[in-house]
């Protein structure tokens, strides 16, 4: 079959705008995906950060709650109960002479 030669698409190849539409296509689905990832990847971080200061808030929570129970158990000693009324309600024995200083 001999058919003679007719210039179309197939001979002027691809063109140089086509080109530069498809890399730029291309560049943009990558930056997405990089801008979506890495967005993922920064607030990871962020959480982790949080996360880490949680556990330490909870850790002194804890360590504050081991000593008020402490405290707690010691609240059914008579002596300790009455040096906490002398020293927060200022109570004493009705002999007891207090001496107050007022400096100016």
């Amino acid at each position: 079959m001999s058919r003679p030669w007719r210039p179309g698409r197939a001979a002027e190849g691809r063109s140089p705008l086509r080109r530069f539409f498809v890399l730029a296509l291309v560049a943009l689905v990558i930056g997405g995906l990089g801008w979506l990832y890495g967005s993922r990847l920064v607030a990871m971080g962020r959480l982790s950060a949080e996360v880490r200061c949680l556990k330490q808030r909870e850790e002194n929570l804890l360590r504050e709650i081991a000593a008020l129970r402490e405290r707690l158990d010691e609240a059914d000693d008579p002596e300790v109960v009455e040096k906490e009324a002398r020293a927060i309600l200022g109570w004493g024995y009705p002999d007891e002479r207090r001496l107050i200083v007022i400096w100016r």
